[in-house]
């Protein structure tokens, strides 16, 4: 079972590296400065592979969009319903509207290397790498979903509160599912929350002064849990958990805001340093009961 590796030669030397990593772990992967035999005809050996390797990983970069050989390679992989793990070597995201053939990576959770964000949270390069691996032995079937029970809603702004949530309400019960460490490399970044919502049993909604600005995705993800009927429980961020008059202002927002919205101000909010003690056995109580 291999993978093929798109890359554009001008971004060899930052490929190359992750191509080791990703052989040192056991993937097969098919490079063509690596695999492509001597008299062959290489063109047509770049339009097979894309069809005919079990995953493809494009290493997307401002070369790699300029490239009409990688966007086609790109194309044949997308339309052969070939599994497509993307890495981002460059902050391109404006650039994939372009073309027609990369227009939908923007709806794709990709591992951002030249970044290193994932959903708003700062990673360190080892771990991108690790997440990639993971989405690939997934793809491959040597890997199994571990089934989550709790799903966690937060504001960009709060990446890095939503992330260590999970590890605080984390136990033999409660398995939380947050998008900076769940969503999987090469997943329809809305269909996987859905997905996650819809395993769900508790809705845990990260509450922040970000909610005075419009926010659609949190929005909708308030809207699904409202029509799959899970509880929600809102966990104040630590700025507005320090300031009652900043709390009592955006839960006077929400609550003469949408309709949507309101729903987070008909139970109490829970402050962030009572989530050992209230947050977590309430999920606790929500899961054994559903």
């Amino acid at each position: 079972m291999s993978v093929m590796i798109s890359y554009s030669h001008a971004d060899w030397e930052r490929v190359q590296p992750v191509v080791a990593f990703l052989q040192q772990a056991g993937v097969e992967t098919w490079v063509d400065r690596e695999n492509l035999k001597p008299f062959t005809n290489w063109r047509l050996e770049l339009l097979r592979m894309p069809r005919a390797a079990d995953a493809f990983v494009p290493f997307v970069s401002d070369a790699y969009l300029s490239s009409e050989m990688c966007r086609m390679e790109l194309f044949l992989a997308r339309s052969f319903a070939r599994p497509v793990l993307p890495v981002m070597l460059d902050e391109c995201w404006t650039a994939l509207d372009r073309w027609e053939e990369t227009t939908h990576l923007a709806r794709v959770f990709i591992a951002r290397l030249g970044s290193g964000k994932l959903v708003g949270k700062q990673f360190e390069r080892e771990y991108i790498l690790q997440r990639l691996l993971r989405a690939i032995e997934l793809t491959l079937g040597r890997r199994a979903i571990e089934p989550k029970n709790v799903f966690i809603s937060f504001p960009n702004g709060c990446a890095e509160f939503a992330t260590g949530l999970h590890a605080r309400v984390a136990s033999a019960t409660c398995k939380p599912w947050v998008a900076t460490l769940d969503c999987e490399v090469g997943d329809d970044w809305r269909q996987a929350q859905v997905q996650a919502m819809g395993e769900a049993k508790a809705h845990v909604v990260v509450v922040s002064e970000d909610y005075l600005a419009p926010q659609q995705a949190l929005r909708t993800e308030i809207l699904t849990s409202e029509a799959l009927e899970l509880p929600t429980l809102c966990v104040c961020s630590p700025e507005l958990s320090a300031d009652p008059v900043r709390m009592g202002a955006v839960y006077s927002h929400l609550k003469n805001g949408e309709e949507a919205l309101r729903r987070l101000t008909i139970h109490q909010w829970c402050r962030s340093d009572d989530v050992e003690a209230q947050l977590g056995p309430a999920l606790d109580g929500f899961i054994a009961g559903r």
